[in-house]
Order: C-alpha cells, then structure tokens, then sequence
C-alpha cells in the first residue's frame, strides 16, 4: 500500500470518528425517510431526524383524521392540511399544533370559508 492510500485512509478515519462524536453530542443528525404504522393503527410517513419526525410529513390516524404538513417538536407548524375524521378540512397556516393566521375551512358538501385565525389557546379539561 501506498503512502498516499495510507494517508488517505487515516484522514478517513479521522474524519469519520469526528463525525461520529458530533452525532453523539447531537450536534448532527442523519434525517431518514420512514414509512411506518405506529402500532395503534396510526400510518407515519417523513423524514426522521433524532428520533422525532420533522420537515413535511402526511400522518394518516386511526379514526381517520389525515394531516399533510411540516410538524415541528411533534406539532403542526407552518402551512399544511388537516382533514377531520367527519370529513372536514383546514388547510392554512399552523402554529404549536393549532391553527394561526389565514386559512381555508371546508365542509364535507364543499361549502368552504375563508378567514384568518389571530389566536387560538388550549383549554385544560
């Protein structure tokens, strides 16, 4: 073997172990694409970045309840589709999981409304 294929191959694994301790501090990922049914008969499809989907994702629920958007820490967030279970759908702008800014509400006999949400907040039961 050459010095030039020796060298070659020590910066390799250099490189390779340094990439490797920065994903285990987390300072890099390796995003995957995944194709998944969660085991309570909700269908997962998008990228997976550190265990959390991220970027766009369509999640088809077991009621069938169906969203089309970019998630963000697991929440609706930024411009996407959630179509009810009744039938219904929302397409606009998400914030934290709930709806911000202008949309499209739709109902099931095509009648549709257009409005623009200012601010939603989460009821405790």
């Amino acid at each position: 073997m050459g010095k030039g294929v020796r060298t070659s191959i020590r910066v390799l694994i250099v490189a390779l172990t340094l990439l490797a301790a920065l994903y285990a501090l987390g300072v890099v990922a390796f995003p995957h694409h995944l194709a998944s049914d969660d085991g309570y008969g909700d269908r997962y499809d998008g990228v997976v970045v550190r265990g959390d989907y991220a970027g766009v994702v369509r999640i088809e629920y077991a009621d069938g309840a169906v969203w089309e958007g970019p998630l963000a820490k697991g929440r609706f967030d930024g411009k996407g589709r959630y179509r009810s279970p009744e039938g219904w759908t929302f397409t606009g702008e998400f914030r934290n999981g709930a709806a911000h800014g202008p949309g499209m509400f739709e109902l099931p006999d095509g009648t549709s409304y257009s409005f623009n949400i200012i601010e939603t907040t989460e009821r405790s039961r």
